[in-house]
C-alpha cells in the first residue's frame, strides 16, 4: 500500500509538470547520484524497443526539466588527447589483394590491453589480426580476426567500432594486420592507447536462447538453431566452440522471416570461426527502427566441406544497447520517459563538447519500468442504446403522421359534403 502512495504521489508531480513526459507511455526512476558530475547509464532493449525515443528529466517542486545526454560511442574522436598516448607509425605495407600491414611503437614498461585504430575510408568493414614484439622481429599473435567497421544507417546515424581488446600485454611494437582480400587496401592513420583505465562496455544485451542443433549431411553442413522469447534485433554473436584440433570454417547467419505465411530464412551476415580467435561474429544489416529486422528464430549455419562437425557448439546472441553519458546532480530525482510513438531523437549541444567528458565513467542504474496511466475520455453513450427502441420510436412516428394524414383527409371530405 505504501509502494502504491509512492507511485501515485511520484505520478502527480511528474505528470502535473510536463507535457512531454506526461505524452510518454512508461518511465523509469534513476537511482539518485552520490556526488555532482557525469555519469553512465546503460539503456537495454526494454527501452530501445519501444516506439519513440527516450528522454531524461529532473524533477522537482515547481516544474520537470529536461536533461541532455550522449550516445556513447567508440570513436576515439570524442575525448580529449590527454587521456591517451599516440602511437608513432614507423612502417606501412601492402599485399596486393592480401593484407595491409602498420608497425607502431609503443614505449617500455606500459602495460596495456587496449588500442584504437582509425582509417582513412569513410567506410569500411575489415579483420584485424594484432601482433606483438620487443624487437621488430620475432611476433606473436595477440588476438586474431577482430571487426572493426564504420557504415551509416542514415546521414546522423553510424555504427562504429575501432577499439580491440586483449589480454594486458607489455609489448614495445604492436603491427595490424588487415584483411583486404574481399575489399579495397585500408590505410592506418593513426592509432592511440587509452591512459587512463576504461570500462569495458558490453556490446549488447545477452538473449537467452534455446538452442537446437541438426547435422545436414548430405549439404555439409552443421545448424545450431537459436529460439528466443520474443522477438529482437540481433547485433553480434560470441561463438564458444570446444574442439580438440584446431579449425577453420565459414558460417552464415539466417534470421526467420516469414512471409505471406511461408516459411522463409534471410540471410543476415557471414563470418569465420577460427581456433584462437574470439569468434565474434558482427551484423551490419540491422535497424533497430524497423520491426522486419527482428526475428524470434535464428540459426548460424556452418560450412564443414570435408571435415568433421566441430565439437561442442554454443551461441551466446546479443541485441542492441546503448550506453549514454549525462550530467547528475546529487540528491536530486531524475527519471527517464520513452514509449511515445511521435516522439523524435533529441538534439542537444552537448554533442559539440562532448570531449570534455572524461573517460572511465561511474554507472547509475535504472529502477522498474513504470507504465503512466493516461485518463481517457468517457464515451457519450446514446441516450436510446437498444436498436430495438429506435425501430419502435420510428414505428410510432409513422403512425402518428398516419393518423394526423387521416384526420385531415377526413376533415376535407367533411367540407365537401
Amino acid at each position: 500500500m505504501k509502494q502504491i502512495k509512492i507511485i501515485l504521489a511520484f505520478l502527480s508531480l511528474s505528470l502535473g509538470a510536463n507535457a512531454q513526459l506526461r505524452n510518454c507511455e512508461y518511465f523509469r526512476e534513476l537511482k539518485q547520484a552520490p556526488e555532482t558530475g557525469f555519469y553512465d547509464i546503460k539503456m537495454g532493449s526494454a527501452i530501445l524497443d519501444r516506439e519513440g525515443f527516450y528522454r531524461f528529466y529532473e524533477l522537482n517542486d515547481k516544474d520537470t526539466i529536461e536533461i541532455p545526454y550522449l550516445i556513447s560511442s567508440s570513436r576515439l574522436d570524442i575525448y580529449e588527447r590527454k587521456f591517451f598516448k599516440d602511437l608513432k607509425i614507423i612502417d606501412k605495407s601492402y599485399e596486393t589483394g592480401k593484407y595491409s600491414y602498420a608497425t607502431l611503437v609503443v614505449d617500455t614498461n606500459l602495460i596495456y590491453s587496449e588500442v584504437y585504430l582509425n582509417f582513412s575510408e569513410p567506410s569500411f568493414f575489415k579483420d584485424v589480426t594484432l601482433e606483438g614484439s620487443n624487437d621488430n622481429k620475432n611476433w606473436k599473435i595477440i588476438i586474431e580476426n577482430e571487426k572493426l567497421f564504420r557504415y551509416f544507417k542514415d546521414a546522423n546515424d553510424q555504427y562504429y567500432r575501432n577499439k580491440i581488446v586483449f589480454e594486458p600485454v607489455t609489448f614495445k611494437y604492436l603491427r595490424a594486420k588487415i584483411d583486404n582480400s574481399n575489399s579495397s587496401k585500408t590505410d592506418v592513420l593513426s592509432a592511440s592507447i587509452p591512459l587512463v583505465k576504461e570500462k569495458v562496455a558490453q556490446e549488447g544485451e545477452l538473449v537467452e536462447s534455446l538452442q537446437v542443433r541438426s547435422e545436414d549431411k548430405k549439404e555439409k553442413k552443421t545448424i545450431v538453431e537459436c529460439k528466443f522469447a520474443r522477438s529482437y534485433a540481433i547485433t553480434d554473436l560470441e561463438v564458444d566452440v570446444q574442439n580438440k584440433d584446431n579449425y577453420r570454417r565459414d558460417v552464415q547467419i539466417e534470421f526467420f522471416n516469414p512471409v505471406n505465411g511461408k516459411d522463409k530464412w534471410v540471410l543476415f551476415g557471414t563470418g569465420i570461426l577460427m581456433s584462437g580467435s574470439s569468434n565474434k561474429l558482427y551484423l551490419m544489416q540491422y535497424n533497430f527502427e524497423d520491426f522486419q529486422f527482428k526475428s524470434s528464430r535464428m540459426r548460424l549455419i556452418i560450412n564443414n566441406l570435408d571435415n568433421r562437425p566441430l565439437n561442442k557448439i554454443s551461441i551466446k546472441p546479443f541485441t542492441h544497447v546503448q550506453n549514454v553519458k549525462i550530467k547528475l546532480e546529487k540528491d536530486k530525482k531524475y527519471v527517464v520517459g520513452y514509449g511515445n510513438p511521435k516522439d523524435q531523437r533529441p538534439l542537444y549541444d552537448i554533442d559539440y563538447f562532448s570531449s570534455l567528458i572524461p573517460l572511465g565513467l561511474k554507472t547509475i542504474e535504472l529502477g522498474n519500468e513504470i507504465k503512466i496511466p493516461h485518463i481517457i475520455a468517457p464515451v457519450q453513450k446514446p441516450l436510446i442504446g437498444n436498436k430495438m427502441w429506435i425501430w419502435v420510436a420510428l414505428i410510432v412516428c409513422v403512425l402518428v403522421i398516419g393518423l394526423f394524414t387521416f384526420k385531415l383527409m377526413r376533415s376535407d371530405n367533411k367540407q365537401e359534403e
